[in-house]
């Protein structure tokens, strides 16, 4: 503003694509200055001073004034466009079991998300949320990936082809899609990547999604990007791979169910929604870099244990009878032949065939978070009893 104008000029000012309206400040900011000084008419060396005086406290008033603005500017920056400064996070495999659990807790946690997501998964419910970016691109396409990735501070890999994938499948979508986003993320400049993995994940285990994670878990720790690696118990949910996998099988087989180890793996089944809460403790935090951490349930539970509990709440009734885990493995694999688009064609085995433990109160140590026991929070597997 320039003196000698009279009314203050609004005046618009852009910074961060937000525009604001200096009239308003002005009006509560701003002295209002106006160019007629009373100067006495007396000698001409009085006058003059008077004039001086006028002008330098006019050119006073006027820089208090634009202090006083651009301090009350930067107030309403940092206080109503904070989350546009926000950083983003990239959630991969948002449209599933986990992923649908973990993008509403990281938005009521206040993050701006982003999904990634291939194109034919853009119409679904995560997609739909007001509040996510949508990045249609698949694991497979490096430009599509490095488009996703600008502006993202972390990544959260969720996606993987377990439900109903075998090794190809697991080395196509897991491993090679975790590399392809790795690269990316390393052009790109994330800051960080966190991966769910599984209990027992090791190179050099029997089972394929254990033995896949264990080789994606050395490559995560090698890509020199600052990592948190979750290894995970079986998680159990509404919509899960886990207790619905075993009604499924239980339909399958009539009168009896096979189990293997006789019944006597250890398992310790994680609500989702607990699990959801601690990775968000994870991104919210920006601990444990570099560094693998396990959580499981509250509860240790025999197999025989477990499938008890879901067919008490499924309303399924069968016998439980032992079965060597090689003649089990070819009786599954014989099935998903007959049965290509069944569930059984899962690795449905790897979850009640050998023990899947950590520290009973690992959640609580890492986190502070007591879980949610098993049987009070498989209630919805009571429709299946209607089926």
């Amino acid at each position: 503003m320039m003196p000698g104008t009279g009314d203050v000029q609004t005046q618009r000012i852009h910074r961060a694509d937000a525009c604001y309206d200096y009239s308003t400040f002005h009006r509560c900011c701003a002295p209002k200055l106006s160019c007629s000084y009373p100067i006495p008419s007396t000698t001409p060396w009085l006058r003059l001073s008077c004039a001086v005086a006028a002008h330098v406290a006019m050119r006073c008033f006027v820089r208090i004034s634009h202090r006083r603005l651009d301090n009350a500017y930067d107030t309403i920056l940092q206080n109503d466009y904070i989350e546009e400064m926000q950083s983003v996070i990239l959630v991969t495999g948002a449209t599933g079991f986990v992923g649908g659990a973990v993008v509403p807790s990281l938005l009521a946690s206040g993050h701006a998300v982003r999904c990634l997501a291939r194109p034919s998964g853009a119409g679904t419910q995560t997609g739909n949320e007001p509040r996510v970016e949508l990045a249609a691109a698949g694991l497979d396409d490096p430009g599509g990936l490095r488009a996703a990735l600008v502006g993202v501070d972390t990544v959260v890999h969720l996606a993987s082809a377990q439900r109903c994938g075998g090794w190809d499948e697991l080395m196509q979508v897991d491993y090679a899609g975790t590399r392809q986003l790795l690269s990316a993320g390393r052009d790109i400049g994330v800051r960080r990547f966190v991966y769910l993995s599984h209990l027992g994940a090791e190179r050099a285990s029997a089972f394929a999604v254990l033995r896949a994670k264990g080789i994606i878990e050395q490559f995560v720790r090698n890509s020199g990007i600052p990592y948190t690696i979750i290894r995970s118990a079986a998680l159990f949910g509404r919509e899960d791979s886990f207790t619905n996998v075993l009604c499924t099988a239980m339909r399958v087989f009539p009168f009896v169910f096979p189990r293997p180890a006789a019944g006597k793996a250890r398992l310790q089944p994680f609500w989702i929604g607990d699990f959801a809460a601690c990775l968000c403790q994870v991104v919210a935090e920006g601990g444990f870099a570099d560094q693998t951490i396990s959580v499981g349930g509250p509860e240790f539970m025999a197999t025989d244990q477990l499938l008890k509990a879901i067919m008490k709440a499924s309303g399924i009734s069968r016998g439980l009878v032992s079965v060597p885990l090689p003649q089990l493995r070819f009786m599954v694999s014989l099935l998903s032949r007959v049965l290509p688009s069944s569930p059984l064609a899962t690795n449905w085995l790897n979850f009640i065939s050998r023990d899947s433990t950590c520290e009973i109160n690992s959640a609580y140590r890492y986190f502070g978070l007591r879980p949610e026991r098993f049987e009070q929070n498989i209630e919805y597997l009571s429709r299946w009893s209607r089926r």
